[in-house]
């Protein structure tokens, strides 16, 4: 879903799958995740977002993650974008912290 308010918008995405092997090799299991996204453009090239993801996988390849991130991006050209972002994820299963700082450029061809 996404929806949006001028400026603003929400992003929301939900997915379940059921996993199973056709070799028998391991048990079904599901698997669920979600994101979800506040974005505001404060200028036509220059996007700010809060990200919330989470992170489900049933037995025997059981995690379970939830993550947030903040990320920042700018368009410099037509064909030219770069963007920066800070995450912090946490595994529920043995209470580690990630965390993540990236720095990306983008470039694309233009037909």
């Amino acid at each position: 879903m996404r929806l949006g308010f001028g400026k603003w918008g929400i992003l929301a995405e939900h997915d379940i799958t059921d996993r199973s092997s056709k070799t028998g090799s391991f048990t079904a299991f599901r698997q669920s995740a979600s994101y979800g996204q506040v974005f505001w453009a404060a200028r036509e090239w220059l996007v700010a977002s809060v990200i919330g993801e989470r992170l489900r996988v049933g037995a025997p390849f059981e995690e379970r993650l939830v993550g947030g991130r903040l990320e920042l991006n700018a368009r410099l050209a037509s064909q030219v974008s770069i963007g920066a972002s800070a995450r912090l994820q946490r595994n529920e299963t043995n209470g580690r912290i990630g965390r993540t700082i990236m720095l990306q450029m983008t470039f694309k061809t233009v037909n």
